[in-house]
């Protein structure tokens, strides 16, 4: 579609929120526990395509041209989505995960608030464009990156070294994480790559720290 050039600046100034609230302030300015030391500035380089790039709308479209009957508040918990998987095998649920998914947020939110992206409902009300987005109480932060990936990714293969055995599944329910998001039409999909490549940073980095090992 067109956009008038006039539109453009604002356009691409446009946000998620003009401020934080207390709730994602303090854990911004909280401790990141075992992932103390994390270089997050390796991930404030990378920013995405601006609203009015053919790119945004391009991803835009393609959420809304989703159809699926998939049950999107079932991984909304990501925590309760894998403890399912494993109480049907009988494998005891970590309960290192629960700090994972607790240590990882302000990362994740410094990320999220350094780039301000807006949802895409936002984008496409700027466009007047029909959206049909699920609403979930979990997209209340900005779009970039996903939360849900990361953390998805992340506890995936944790577990999947825990139980290598269950590797496949364990890894197609982070996936399945964040899939959901974009079914539910409240992230981009480049939200969701780059949360997968954040996911991938934060194992690391658990890793080489030794960090439940």
């Amino acid at each position: 579609m067109a956009i008038k050039l006039k539109d453009i600046l604002e356009m691409d100034n446009l946000v998620y929120s003009n401020k934080i609230s207390a709730k994602h302030q303090k854990k911004i300015d909280g401790s990141d526990g075992q992932f103390t030391g994390f270089d997050v500035n390796q991930f404030k380089s990378f920013p995405p395509k601006k609203p009015s790039s053919p790119s945004t709308i391009e991803e835009l479209q393609a959420l809304e041209n989703i159809v699926s009957d998939v049950d999107v508040k079932k991984p909304d918990k990501i925590e309760n989505y894998f403890k399912a998987y494993l109480k049907d095998f009988d494998l005891p649920y970590p309960k290192e995960v629960d700090t994972i998914l607790e240590d990882s947020r302000g990362i994740i939110l410094r990320l999220k608030y350094h780039y301000n992206r807006p949802r895409p409902a936002q984008v496409a009300k700027a466009y007047a464009l029909k959206f049909h987005e699920e609403p979930l109480d979990s997209a209340s932060t900005p779009s970039y990156p996903s939360g849900h990936a990361v953390q998805g990714r992340l506890v995936a293969r944790f577990l999947s070294k825990k139980y290598p055995e269950h590797t496949a599944d364990i890894m197609k329910l982070g996936d399945d994480i964040a899939i959901s998001r974009l079914i539910a039409k409240v992230h981009f999909v480049s939200d969701s790559d780059f949360g997968v490549d954040i996911g991938d940073a934060l194992f690391n980095f658990m890793e080489n720290n030794g960090d439940n090992a």
